[in-house]
C-alpha cells in the first residue's frame, strides 16, 4: 500500500515514505526516495 500512496507524486511535492509508514519497507523506500530527490535537484541546477 505504501507504493500506491506514492504513485503519481512529484519528488519534493508529495509525502515521503518516512511520513507514510514506519516499516522496513518504508525505511528502504525512504533511502531510495532521498537518492532520487538528490539526483532530481542536481539535474534542475544543471538545466
Amino acid at each position: 500500500m505504501l507504493s500506491l500512496s506514492l504513485s503519481d507524486t512529484v519528488i519534493g511535492e508529495g509525502p515521503t515514505p518516512k511520513q507514510l509508514g514506519k516499516t522496513i519497507c518504508a525505511y528502504t523506500m525512504e533511502h531510495a526516495y532521498q537518492k532520487a530527490a538528490e539526483i532530481f535537484r542536481q539535474e534542475r541546477r544543471e538545466s
